[in-house]
């Protein structure tokens, strides 16, 4: 279809194919347009893949040799319910979330054919999920130090005050302490205080952390200064994030064997 001048080209699902099968179809004889851009349904293939957590395999993929080759001004993709861009690729994202896998603010796109630019628009919904996990530490279970870990995690979400009260979140507990109950009750009043309300299912899932009855000071060392190690490395050629590396640590710390 003509927009405004522009050439988009629309791909509807089609079984057992790829996006860019369906695109060297199309344009094989075609006179490639300058300015186009491209609407579909499936996924792009990038490092860091999302996956439709509806939908498991591979979905009409797109590959980036694809868009190097027919070089559209704009990709919009649908399949991806989590809003992501990737360069000139963008997946609006579920504009309402179904469920608690679908985090965080929604919006939609408005596209400016004339200046070829994205416009980001978010929608006021009455629910805003989150699912987020916390790793605790056995000397760490007083109320300043898990409210800040919980400040941190709320601050990337960078939302108003207002926002915060729509909030539901699922919320999982790693590492190990010594008083779960007391751990517990300090995350669930320092939520409240923001506003912030538990997911009706597993809204704190403790499965993850282990209690301690017991601490000698050799273990609290030990603990500290892998801690202070760990904070120091330079984890972006690891598939282990900081937080997993410090939760492995503290099983071999606290092992009975």
């Amino acid at each position: 279809k003509e927009i405004e001048g522009l050439h988009a080209v629309f791909v509807p699902y089609v079984s057992a194919k790829s996006i860019d099968e369906v695109l060297s179809e199309y344009f094989y004889g075609r006179k490639l347009s300058e300015s186009w851009i491209f609407f579909g349904h499936g996924d792009m293939i990038t490092g860091n893949r999302e996956f439709n957590p509806y939908e498991p395999g591979l979905y009409m993929p797109l590959t980036s040799r694809t868009i190097i080759r027919y070089n559209p001004l704009k990709v919009f993709l649908g399949h991806i319910h989590k809003p992501s861009n990737f360069g000139r690729v963008f997946y609006p994202g579920s504009p309402c979330s179904l469920d608690i896998t679908e985090t965080g603010k929604r919006r939609f796109l408005i596209y400016d054919t004339t200046l070829d630019e994205v416009e980001e628009v978010f929608i006021p919904s009455e629910k805003i999920f989150f699912d987020e996990s916390i790793t605790l530490l056995p000397y760490d279970e007083d109320e300043e130090v898990i409210k800040k870990q919980l400040d941190q995690m709320i601050n990337r979400w960078e939302l108003e005050k207002e926002e915060l009260k729509k909030v539901f979140l699922r919320l999982s507990l790693k590492g190990y302490v010594r008083d779960l109950r007391e751990a517990t009750a300090i995350i669930g009043e320092i939520l409240s205080s923001y506003g912030i309300k538990l997911y009706e299912k597993g809204g704190l899932d403790t499965s993850g952390i282990k209690s301690l009855k017991e601490l000698d000071i050799e273990q609290i060392y030990l603990l500290e200064k892998l801690q202070e190690r760990i904070e120091k490395l330079e984890t972006y050629n690891f598939k282990a994030s900081k937080e997993k590396i410090l939760e492995k640590s503290m099983d071999f710390i606290f092992s009975k064997e």
